[in-house]
């Protein structure tokens, strides 16, 4: 499916899209890290005009090889919702399955402390994003914007 027609289609897709665009969103799949592969976690740069972050997340179906910035600017909505709806580190690092234990993963929950609020500046909380049913059963928008000719 081509992008117009996707648009045009899924209001959803039109809504990541307009996000990126009049944001002036840029977003960057970094280079695999290991430490982060062992938990199906993925890091991308996001950068508007007056703000570049690292973010790291949930990638479990390797969406981010695909280097669509919508999907990656979904993914970057999922990894904002997610930390904002658990109440702790302990909470939030039980939801992904990862161990409370290890620095690393508490160093990363820290950082997302500091960004995840910069970035809802940037993108907004009134979101017309892909619902999980979707995205998890790969149907509706969420395969419209995987299967995107781009």
């Amino acid at each position: 499916m081509k992008l117009d027609e996707a648009r045009q289609r899924n209001p959803q897709i039109a809504a990541l899209y307009s996000i990126i665009e009049d944001k002036k969103i840029k977003l960057t799949a970094l280079p695999t890290n290991p430490k982060l592969d062992s938990i199906y976690f993925r890091e991308i740069e996001f950068s508007s005009q007056d703000f570049s972050a690292i973010i790291p997340l949930d990638d479990e179906y390797e969406d981010v090889e695909k280097g669509n910035q919508a999907l990656m600017l979904q993914l970057i909505i999922y990894a904002v919702e997610e930390y904002e709806d658990r109440e702790d580190f302990l909470v939030w690092s039980t939801a992904f399955g990862l161990n409370s234990n290890d620095p690393f993963i508490l160093n990363m929950y820290r950082d997302l402390g500091k960004t995840i609020p910069k970035i809802r500046d940037i993108i907004g909380t009134d979101i017309n994003d892909i619902s999980d049913y979707d995205w998890e059963l790969n149907a509706g928008a969420a395969q419209a914007l995987r299967e995107l000719d781009q």
